[in-house]
């Protein structure tokens, strides 16, 4: 199978039937690219091996032309020979009984195993793979579409971007463009990313979003959603979605940004304020965000370069590089946006929070 994702050609293979099921349906939203040259391959295997290797720290393997990153119940080996880019990923048999238990008191969903391999495959690949592509930053922020407005909403976790995706896509039929990570060229224009959002129970204080979201489950997966609520509170609980089907939303391509709103906690401010934000602000404010989000990542590409220095290895892709790319990208495809930023009350009700935020953007962007 072949796609194309965040404009690159990747090729995904999998001997596991089930896992290539999942796979299929997970990324049936892009376009398929099968007369395209490869740009990146994702293999699903059952064991990861090289030859020669350091150790530093134990989690971390570095081989001369890539390394291994040891998620715990996940290793992914990312691997670059010539332009391309390569990860393998060895996934361990723990969908035991044990670990049923254990997710349906966190997580449950359905389908277990296409939860996992959907997240795993955005969050420890496909994302960590966009920063090897030169011109391409990577944002902590939803997209939409809206009227003629491309939109997007950056913060730190937590901080409201999916609840006014949710409002916008759901309500107000904008169009679903990326959820949490945003892929956005030089040029302006977002790359989408089909990655399936994950909304908590604290997004579904609208009851019409509530029982979209439970419709068509089983009596289990509902009594998780209302177990966990009760007990441990609306942050508790969540399921991923299928944006596409979620949101009836078109899917795009190459939509140019217009407007980017920064999302931003104040506990000086008593009411939501909107003001103006600086390019290079908003440049610093979204790398800060992702040295925070993607922080166990950057570990191993820390540890990859270590390894490399004391094993005269060459490392595959230099943080410092990565970062410097994006403060380019993003003073390119900022640079005649319209940039704000939104200081919102530490303590503000969920629900006055969207309805004051979808009040203030679409003030903006009208």
């Amino acid at each position: 199978m072949k796609k194309e994702i965040f404009g690159k050609c990747i090729q995904i293979i999998s001997e596991n039937k089930c896992i290539y099921d999942i796979l299929t349906s997970e990324l049936r939203h892009y376009r398929d690219a099968e007369q395209r040259s490869i740009d990146c391959q994702i293999i699903f295997s059952g064991e990861l091996s090289v030859s020669r290797y350091s150790v530093n720290p134990s989690s971390h393997k570095t081989f001369k032309k890539g390394f291994i990153a040891d998620y715990g119940v996940y290793q992914v080996m990312c691997s670059k020979e010539d332009s391309l880019i390569k990860f393998e990923i060895k996934i361990d048999k723990v969908i035991t009984f044990k670990n049923r238990v254990s997710n349906f008191l966190r997580t449950y969903d359905n389908n277990l195993y296409f939860d996992i391999i959907g997240q795993v495959l955005h969050e420890l690949i496909l994302v960590p793979y966009a920063h090897f592509i030169k011109d391409l930053a990577v944002v902590h922020a939803s997209a939409f579409r809206i009227q003629n407005s491309t939109v997007l909403i950056s913060g730190t976790g937590g901080v409201g971007k999916t609840s006014l995706e949710l409002n916008f896509c759901n309500d107000l039929g904008a169009s679903f463009l990326s959820d949490d990570i945003c892929l956005l060229e030089s040029s302006g224009k977002i790359k989408p990313n089909f990655s399936y959002p994950k909304i908590y129970g604290y997004n579904t204080f609208d009851l019409v979003i509530k029982k979209k979201l439970l419709k068509g489950r089983s009596f289990l997966d509902r009594l998780q959603w209302y177990y966990r609520y009760k007990l441990f509170g609306p942050n508790k609980v969540r399921r991923r979605v299928d944006p596409v089907e979620f949101y009836s939303s078109p899917v795009e391509y190459d939509n140019k940004l217009t407007h980017f709103f920064l999302l931003f906690k104040d506990n000086s401010v008593r009411t939501i304020c909107i003001e103006k934000l600086s390019l290079n602000d908003a440049v610093n404010s979204n790398i800060e965000i992702m040295k925070s989000e993607y922080n166990i990542f950057y570990n191993h590409l820390a540890w990859h370069k270590y390894n490399c220095i004391n094993s005269s290895f060459n490392e595959i892709l230099d943080l410092d590089s990565v970062f410097e790319n994006w403060r380019v990208a993003l003073s390119n495809a900022l640079k005649n946006v319209n940039i704000y930023r939104l200081r919102i009350p530490e303590n503000i009700d969920h629900q006055v929070l969207v309805s004051d935020l979808q009040k203030k953007i679409l003030n903006v962007i009208e």
